[in-house]
């Protein structure tokens, strides 16, 4: 029995639910998120993007990356834009250190814990497992959080992205 034949024709199989799923529910036209934090707060992602275990989008204003992992938020909306320069949702198939991992270090960003009102700025100097090494600005330590513990994090410059995202 060929197995490789049988996983191609799964996976095809699997693919094809998942579009006619997404088509379903109109997901491939939004061009808006609207993300309903935990502390009350909402904003709005420009181009979307929809990891495993975040959304991330461009900020309305602002040339910054937000990247909210799902424990940080209680409701996701995607809306309709009627600009027809704006791209539609995109799925990524990483998690959020997937998406950290790609970016080039050091990586200027903003962040807030999710027990914090608190708004750091800094960078991400490396990533151990589901930590990330953080240095904030002005300081020499470097400190390590859990991934599990921030409400979002702002990639400052949208060049430390890359040409994937």
């Amino acid at each position: 029995m060929n197995f490789d034949h049988l996983f191609e024709d799964l996976e095809a199989q699997f693919e094809a639910g998942l579009a006619t799923e997404q088509a379903s529910l109109g997901l491939s036209t939004k061009k808006l998120a609207q993300v309903d934090l935990l502390d009350g707060s909402s904003r709005v992602f420009v181009a979307p993007v929809l990891g495993f275990d975040f959304i991330a989008g461009l900020l309305i204003g602002e040339v910054a990356w937000q990247l909210v992992p799902f424990v940080a938020f209680v409701r996701l909306t995607f809306l309709d834009s009627e600009s027809s320069g704006l791209p539609p949702l995109r799925r990524l198939d990483l998690g959020l250190i997937g998406f950290l991992e790609r970016l080039p270090r050091p990586a200027h960003l903003k962040w807030r814990l999710l027990a914090s009102d608190q708004i750091r700025l800094g960078q991400l100097i490396e990533l151990e497992g589901n930590l990330l090494a953080l240095q904030v600005s002005g300081s020499p330590e470097v400190t390590f959080h859990p991934v599990a513990a921030f409400q979002s994090l702002e990639v400052m410059a949208v060049e430390n992205l890359g040409e994937d995202f």
